[in-house]
């Protein structure tokens, strides 16, 4: 019933988009002067040139942009047999824009060979990355998302602390990667249309063949079609568009899996009717997306990247509703130990944990090279160090905590605070709280992110219910509302209000402000929270055996649901006041604990925390140290640390 209604959105979305245009032309240059600013401006006429170098430029790029990103969707989509594919979630993008940030600061020499190529070498290697971690020629929609997004932050944290690093030196790369379409003149437009006229003819070559994907693979072979040769030439189709794109535009997210998705509601079933009506939809959907960017009454223009990332994560989030229930990701085999060796793992690991606090406080470095500080020098360096190795020890203990809470309640062991929205929420909450209140003080603070948070998850389990939990719709759900909430905060940021000032720090994960007040705060909150979590010990045993028989064992669903639900929003939120939305530290020190064999819950809470606390105090010290006299945000490095791992983790799942 929706496709004849969908069918009637792609005029509408054009005609909505030319108009807009045309209104911003009208404000610019009167009619009777357009055929002069188009073909003969007047170089005294400061209004001709802008008309003629800038706006119309950026009128035609979008349409052609949008279908290029169009194209390059379907094309992912129909290879990989997979609805959620396109260059965003793949981390192709993501990929690009970092091989392209490395190669300005590391090796200019390259930019001679064309951001195009550079961009393409790095798509090809978060693509690759991506492959390998959801399991080989295996692909499903869940791993295929899942892997993507974790590329996608793995990289989007790489290319961030170098920006973070060489402001100076990066501002033009740190506009354009938000996605920007404001052109200077015409070198773009003309490289972007030779690149969609050429794609379109490759893509009408392979066009009959990739229709026999189709049908099932063992009915490909047996026609004759060369099913490894036709994938590998549309893929690599697929990287050439879409990072010609990204080397031009920056990361304009989402508009390749938007095309796709309103093709297939407006009636396209088959391969060559997607073909022909994506890249249209996806010129509309950057031209309108665009133009609406332009107007909204904000102190300085949204780029149009950010715009198109909320867009999508709304779609997104609808897609999800339609994913398969069936499970997908099975728990990495632990590693069995007996108790004496576990209380033996233990006794090391709070060795390790207290050599790396005593390493973290005394170790350092100066002009001179690494450096011991005696008892006399630490005395002016106390206030500066054991805070913020207290807060980073804090806040690495309730991720831990909070990861185990996660895992225990979906019985999806790829479950993390970071993954199901929980931090992005809590960010969200802080951002509103900042908009609103004259003043902040922690206590505030702690309660919009807490409530931020809580709502987030809230969203996550709520959409869950439908499919009573399943593992691949709350972890696909929760990406969703991660998506739409960073989305929102990047919105935010780019509104240029002097309220959010400190936001941009504290979402990369600095602690260097953190306060000895604040470091006390901290640690008060991990332990009320690791007293609280083992009341939850029986019914995060019970949980995961699935709801019927927990209900055979007597155990309230909804109370128990929602009790561990507020523990992991609250330690949730307190860490991510204190090292940023993302490190993937509750995801990762879960799985240390299980491989280490805590399996109980009340050993696992206990090892987790530590763990916890111990990778994010190895975080703090490497941002510190090691690129003295300057710092990384801990936040940024810790996503660097556990990144690898959390990928190797997918990988063993999907085996």
């Amino acid at each position: 019933m929706a496709a004849p209604s969908s069918g009637g959105i792609l005029p509408l979305m054009g005609l909505a988009a030319a108009c807009l245009a045309l209104v911003g032309l009208w404000g610019e240059l009167q009619p009777s002067q357009w055929m002069m600013g188009l073909f003969a401006p007047e170089a005294s006429d400061p209004r001709q040139m802008a008309f003629h170098h800038a706006l119309l430029p950026r009128i035609f790029i979008a349409p052609i942009a949008g279908a290029i990103l169009g194209l390059a969707g379907v094309i992912l989509q129909q290879v990989l047999r997979n609805p959620l594919a396109d260059p965003t979630t793949l981390g192709i993008s993501a990929g690009a824009h970092g091989a392209l940030v490395a190669a300005t600061l590391f090796a200019p020499m390259l930019l001679d060979f064309g951001r195009e190529t550079i961009a393409l070498c790095g798509g090809i290697v978060a693509m690759a990355c991506v492959f390998a971690a959801a399991g080989g020629r295996r692909f499903s929609p869940l791993s295929v998302i899942l892997a993507g997004l974790l590329v996608s932050l793995f990289f989007g944290a790489g290319a961030s602390a170098l920006v973070v690093l060489n402001h100076d030196y990066l501002t033009e790369l740190f506009i354009w990667q938000s996605g920007s379409l404001l052109q200077s003149g015409w070198g773009n437009t003309a490289k972007l249309a030779i690149v969609l006229i050429a794609g379109a003819a490759a893509t009408a070559l392979l066009a009959r063949v990739l229709s026999v994907l189709d049908i099932e693979e063992s009915g490909a072979r047996s026609l004759g079609v060369p099913l490894a040769a036709v994938q590998g030439a549309a893929l690599l189709l697929a990287l050439l568009l879409s990072t010609a794109v990204v080397a031009s535009l920056g990361v304009l997210g989402f508009v390749g899996l938007a095309a796709p998705a309103l093709a297939r509601r407006s009636g396209a079933r088959t391969f060559q009717q997607r073909l022909v009506r994506s890249p249209l939809y996806g010129a509309a959907i950057l031209s309108l997306t665009d133009q609406i960017a332009q107007i909204l009454p904000l102190a300085q223009e949204i780029p149009t990247g950010v715009a198109t990332a909320v867009m999508g994560a709304l779609l997104l989030l609808g897609l999800s509703g339609r994913a398969s229930a069936k499970a997908d990701l099975p728990a990495p085999p632990p590693v069995h130990f007996d108790a004496g060796h576990r209380s033996a793992f233990l006794a090391c690991l709070i060795g390790i944990i207290l050599a790396a606090v005593l390493g973290a406080i005394f170790m350092g470095r100066d002009h001179g090279g690494w450096h011991w500080s005696s008892i006399q020098e630490l005395s002016a360096l106390w206030l500066w160090r054991v805070p913020r190795i207290a807060a980073s020890f804090a806040a690495g203990s309730m991720l831990g905590v909070a990861g185990v809470l996660m895992q225990r309640l979906t019985g999806n062991p790829m479950a993390a605070p970071e993954i199901l929205g929980i931090s992005a929420g809590a960010s969200i909450g802080l951002i509103v709280l900042l908009l609103i209140a004259p003043a902040v003080d922690a206590g505030w603070t702690i309660l919009a992110a807490s409530m931020g948070g809580t709502l987030a998850l809230a969203g996550v389990l709520l959409v869950g219910m439908r499919s009573s939990f399943a593992p691949q719709r709350l972890v696909l759900t929760g990406v969703s509302i991660a998506t739409l909430c960073s989305g929102l905060a990047a919105l935010a940021m780019t509104s240029g209000d002097p309220r959010l000032g400190g936001l941009v720090s504290w979402m990369a994960g600095s602690t260097h402000r953190v306060t000895p007040s604040g470091a006390a705060l901290a640690l008060t909150l991990a332990a009320i929270l690791l007293l609280v979590a083992p009341l939850t010990a029986r019914w995060l045993d019970i949980l995961p055996l699935g709801s019927g028989i927990a209900r055979g064992l007597g155990l309230g669903l909804g109370k128990s649901r929602l009790s561990v639900l507020l523990i992991a929003a609250i330690a949730t939120t307190g860490a991510t006041l204190i090292v940023g939305p993302l490190t993937f530290i509750g995801l990762m020190a879960p799985h240390l604990g299980r491989l280490l064999g805590f399996r109980r819950v009340m050993p696992q809470l206990i090892a987790t925390s530590l763990i916890g606390g111990a990778l994010m105090v190895l975080a703090d010290w490497i941002a510190r140290i090691v690129i003295f006299p300057w710092q990384l945000p801990t936040g940024i490095v810790a996503t660097l640390l556990a990144g690898p791992f959390v990928l190797n983790l997918l990988r063993r799942a999907r085996r």
